[in-house]
């Protein structure tokens, strides 16, 4: 047990605090001498999903399997998959602790309560503990991933599968009906007409069921003040030129506005096969970063190797059989995401009233900000990846080489760019200091939480900042010889050498910085 409370403690000790942000009053928290109980709950929490994520990342940011990928895709998953795993011996220092954070405990497991639709009297933990009230969150706002994780570190690890199977469940219906209320959120009031003309399915078995219920559930709310306003100066302006009435088709916009389309609006017979196949599609793409942690998850819990040929088209459907979200055989051209639905009782649209009914309260509290979280809830995975860089060096040097610093609007003698974000910092320099540290070293904690990789414009190579120390990883541009030309005293053209890009982007994702570079020296938040 010593030998785990200093491995929390040194998790602790070692983010900085920024990151641990502290909510309500302070207290003492022994043996860990946290602040408050629910930020460190918070924080053990985020430890475990960030190292799922980032094993997420390192496998390319899918499970598609390795026979199903590009040879370079093989290549680049195969240089930066660890070959051990630690994430058990890490979930168990963080399940050992957490719950003894009770008060939290008992809040969190009436949210598993709540969505299992237990009734209200059933009583979670000890009588003699007072739970800690945070500001309530409807449910249909929680992240159901961030749900998972608390659920796992509280209960026992060694927890029967078909528990874990339930839990994945009850979340993915929260997930979906999620999903749902953003698609008709991202839609124009004459989608949600139609919508609203089509039956409400109650329990729905597909997305065309679904989104008539969720339109129906939302309508008392004020989720959708507004939109009739702007539909009505829209008909008033189409009006107004010719023909347009009868050839306008309502279209989506860019991002999480596609899923605005004109399903529905195709016919009055009902929506075009492409339309609904398009919805079909969408809620699927968005339900699946859930699934992948959820599989990992289980991977890592019960030693269950990942199911075989995982492809693009198919890795939805390999994921909900593999969580046992669906257990029953059927054909292909009847699957949808709703088939995975799968409700504890037979009253199962009290959930979905209920959940609409806590989130009446905040929407009818704050209507801009809940169209604004419930309009890009969830969003499309990209895989992390560093800034794209030119071919010829003199187009870096040329634009960065008198360019002014936003902050301290002076030019820097040795511009720097954050090859994370693009940033200009001021290297080695007190004009831009905060709390005596230097620029360099607070934007790798604001943009990279203690590690960023800059290239230094003056000279071309690339300076790593990891915590409390950096090295000098090199150039990745060289001359026609293949030679690089730190301090540009030869005046040769420099081009980028897209292998040594490569490399660094592949020790940044696979977090081993620590073990490629030797020459490391303590900065002293002077860079």
């Amino acid at each position: 047990m010593d030998a785990m409370t200093k491995a929390m403690q040194d998790m602790t000790n070692s983010t900085y605090p920024k990151f641990k942000h502290k909510t309500g009053r302070d207290t003492r928290y022994s043996p860990l001498h946290a602040s408050h109980a629910y930020t460190l709950f918070l924080f053990v929490n985020s430890i475990a999903r960030t190292n799922l994520e980032i094993e997420l990342v390192q496998r390319g940011g899918t499970l598609v399997t390795t026979s199903s990928r590009s040879p370079e895709q093989i290549l680049q998953v195969s240089l930066t998959t660890p070959k051990r795993s630690c994430f058990m011996p890490l979930l168990h220092v963080l399940a050992v602790h957490s719950p003894l954070m009770l008060d939290v405990s008992k809040t969190v497991l009436e949210c598993l309560r709540d969505l299992a639709g237990i009734a209200d009297d059933l009583q979670v933990g000890p009588s003699a503990v007072v739970p800690y009230e945070p500001v309530i969150v409807p449910l249909l706002c929680r992240d159901p991933s961030a749900l998972l994780m608390q659920f796992i570190v509280l209960l026992p690890l060694h927890i029967h599968q078909k528990y874990f199977s339930t839990i994945v469940k009850l979340l993915y219906n929260l997930l979906y009906f999620q999903v749902s209320i953003q698609l008709t959120c991202n839609m124009t009031e004459q989608e949600r007409s139609y919508w609203r003309q089509r039956p409400a399915q109650r329990p729905p078995t597909s997305i065309v069921e679904t989104i008539p219920l969720t339109i129906q559930l939302l309508d008392p709310t004020q989720l959708f003040l507004g939109d009739d306003t702007d539909m009505s100066s829209s008909s008033a302006s189409s009006s107004g030129g010719e023909g347009s009435s009868s050839t306008s088709t309502p279209t989506g916009g860019e991002g999480s506005s596609s899923a605005s389309t004109s399903a529905g609006m195709s016919s009055a017979a009902g929506p075009a096969e492409s339309d609904k196949n398009l919805l079909e599609s969408q809620i699927q793409e968005l339900c699946l970063p859930f699934l992948r942690i959820a599989a990992l998850l289980k991977h890592h819990i019960y030693e269950e190797p990942l199911p075989e040929e995982i492809t693009e088209s198919n890795e939805f459907l390999r994921l909900v059989y593999y969580l046992e979200l669906v257990t029953d055989a059927m054909e292909w051209d009847k699957f949808n995401a709703a088939v995975a639905l799968s409700w504890p009782g037979p009253n199962n649209t009290d959930y979905l009233t209920e959940w609409s009914s806590q989130l009446a309260l905040f929407i009818n509290r704050s209507q801009v900000s809940a169209r604004s979280l419930l309009s890009d809830q969830h969003i499309r995975f990209h895989q992390p990846r560093l800034l794209s860089l030119p071919e010829l060096y003199d187009k870096i040097f040329q634009y960065y080489h008198r360019k002014q610093c936003t902050q301290c609007q002076s030019i820097p003698r040795e511009t720097s760019i954050c090859l994370l974000c693009g940033t200009l910092v001021c290297l080695k320099e007190n004009c831009c200091k905060q709390n005596n540290v230097c620029e360099a070293v607070q934007h790798s904690i604001d943009c990279g939480a203690g590690t960023a990789m800059f290239l230094v414009v003056t000279s071309s190579y690339v300076i790593v900042i990891r915590g409390k120390r950096a090295c000098l990883w090199g150039s990745m541009y060289l001359d026609n010889h293949g030679e690089e030309d730190r301090e540009l005293k030869r005046g040769k053209p420099l081009y980028l050498s897209p292998d040594r890009y490569k490399l660094l982007e592949q020790q940044w994702i696979a977090h081993r910085f620590d073990h490629t570079n030797k020459k490391w020296v303590g900065h002293r938040d002077s860079l």
